[in-house]
């Protein structure tokens, strides 16, 4: 099971930024912290950790990257990037 749909496409929106302006740190943290959460099931299916226990790493590594994406979107809604923070909002929410 892979559950990476709107996730997906809210990294997108990032990627992209990062792609117009390699400045752009927050874009840049924002990927970077995809990336981590993305790195919490590429690491159960690499080792082939069975749904229960999948959940039970996703609970202990997930709430920590999603605090750390909410506080780094919270300083960054009036910096220009429109519909890209609304739709990771709905997801980091």
């Amino acid at each position: 099971m892979v559950h990476a749909a709107c996730w997906a496409h809210a990294r997108r929106y990032f990627v992209d930024a990062v792609k117009l302006n390699k400045q752009d740190a927050a874009s840049v943290r924002i990927v970077a912290l995809m990336d981590e959460l993305f790195a919490i099931d590429a690491r159960a299916r690499d080792e082939n950790i069975d749904d229960a226990t999948r959940h039970t790493l996703r609970l202990q590594k997930a709430p920590l990257l999603l605090d750390k994406s909410r506080r780094t979107t919270k300083y960054t809604v009036d910096g220009g990037w429109g519909g890209r923070i609304g739709y990771f909002s709905l997801l980091a929410t």
